[in-house]
């Protein structure tokens, strides 16, 4: 038996998606103008904030003529697995409190053995924009 594909009717850009081909250029262009400018200010942003650490101040609150600053230290606990499967007892106590780093874990295993630990995905969209 054998089959037979229906010819498809050409559609324009502006029928499928709502737009035209120019506004879709322009929405491109806008965002690589954007993520451009978001590069720039956060290298910006990481000199200045190498240059107020450089004075070596101590914390506390500081006055700009606009803009008040709050310089303080957080500090993040690092667990040790060990003393804490320890303190737990057994695995099923200790994997609720397990978070497994993808990066890490791609770097350790082999794809094989990756991919069997996959549980599920989560997709997210993500752009990304370079100029020409």
């Amino acid at each position: 038996m054998a089959r037979t594909r229906a010819k498809a009717k050409k559609t324009t850009m502006e029928e499928t998606v709502g737009i035209t081909e120019k506004q879709l250029r322009q929405l491109v262009d806008a965002l690589g103008e954007v993520n451009d400018q978001l590069k720039e200010l956060q290298k910006r942003k990481d000199d200045l904030r190498k240059a107020f650490l450089a004075l070596d101040l101590p914390e506390g609150t500081y006055e700009g003529y606009v803009y008040r600053l709050q310089y303080s230290t957080r500090q993040d606990a690092i667990l040790s697995p060990e003393k804490t499967y320890r303190i737990v007892g057994s695995i099923r106590n200790l994997l609720p409190l397990v978070s497994v780093s993808v990066t890490k874990a791609r770097k350790e295993l082999s794809a094989t053995d990756f991919e069997r630990c996959v549980e599920s995905y989560k997709e997210t969209k993500t752009i990304t924009t370079k100029k020409k």
